[in-house]
């Protein structure tokens, strides 16, 4: 019988030879790795998968090579306004999973600690998916309006500090209960703004805040966040 383990590590390589083969040619990956350019072919293609220890020998080396941060530096676009496009990133289920992998490890959480993964619709559902379900945890995510059908909600209001608009998010009142450990992620950290509105949401509905994560983070509203809501806040790529 194959363990869930096994399907995790095996996920892994392939999400890591996917990105490495982005640089690299199956030649250059073969030196690299010990492998014929056929084994690793057969591998993407999801063919055959190694053995454990071997997955873990070629997962080592691809770690070396592959470099999340470097990736995702790459393919994030800032215009002459100092505005972030963000596109190559969200499109990318491999970035967006290797991405997932670093966060929850930066932050030091597992499937035990997390109740609820919590987001601000649009953009930071992506990786909150992916993230949700790496820690078997419930996915919810707040929206700018409420949803027609949905009879009881929670609304938290803040002000968006570059235009001076006060802004609303609304979740299902039932989706966050007493007790549950939230972790807050979203794709972007500017100032921090949103990420408060969702930690004070997640206090008012007598959850427990434990952790922020983003894909990119500005350094300074980072570290004020932390400061000032005194758990972890963390980002794959700081600018």
């Amino acid at each position: 019988m194959v363990k869930y383990s096994d399907v995790i590590l095996v996920e892994e390589l392939l999400e890591l030879l996917r990105l490495a083969k982005e640089k690299y040619t199956y030649q250059q990956l073969s030196e690299i790795l010990g492998l014929p350019p056929t084994v690793l072919n057969r591998y993407l293609k999801g063919r055959v998968s190694p053995r454990r220890e071997r997955c873990l020998e070629i997962i080592e080396k691809l770690r070396k090579i592959v470099d999340i941060t470097d990736i995702i530096k790459n393919k994030l676009r800032i215009d002459n306004y100092g505005f972030m496009d963000m596109s190559q990133i969200l499109s990318d289920i491999y970035i967006l999973k290797s991405a997932a992998r670093r966060l929850i490890s930066d932050l030091k959480v597992n499937d035990s600690e997390v109740d609820i993964v919590l987001t601000a619709a649009v953009d930071g559902i992506p990786i909150a998916v992916i993230i949700a379900e790496m820690l078997g945890a419930k996915l919810v995510y707040a929206k700018n309006k409420k949803e027609v059908g949905v009879q009881r909600f929670h609304e938290v209001t803040y002000v968006v500090s570059s235009t001076g608009i006060i802004e609303s998010l609304y979740v299902p009142k039932e989706l966050i209960r007493s007790g549950d450990k939230v972790l807050i992620v979203d794709d972007f950290i500017r100032t921090g703004e949103t990420q408060r509105a969702l930690h004070r949401m997640t206090l008012e509905l007598k959850g427990e805040p434990i952790g922020i994560g983003a894909i990119v983070g500005v350094k300074t509203g980072i570290n004020t966040l932390e400061k000032e809501l005194k758990i972890p806040v963390k980002a794959v790529v700081y600018v």
